[in-house]
């Protein structure tokens, strides 16, 4: 039995660069970029906690902010 591939060998990313690449004009200056960057830090923080959960959270008061989050998440599936 052949071993199979990992479908990212056959990925070309030159593909998707239009579709995914950074989606604003210019730089960081950018104003709608600087404006989107504050709305998601006001709603995520700055991502040092990403992967947590309400589950494995070691600080216990950020522990309902993230249930919070995670059951609207999941009332929005």
């Amino acid at each position: 039995m052949a071993k199979e591939e990992h479908r990212s060998k056959h990925y070309d990313w030159r593909s998707n660069i239009e579709k995914r690449g950074w989606p604003y004009t210019g730089g960081v200056d950018n104003k709608k970029y600087l404006k989107d960057r504050s709305k998601l830090f006001a709603v995520s923080g700055n991502g040092w906690w990403w992967g947590w959960t309400h589950y494995n959270c070691p600080i216990e008061e950020m522990k309902p902010y993230l249930k919070a989050m995670y059951d609207k998440e999941k009332r929005e599936r």
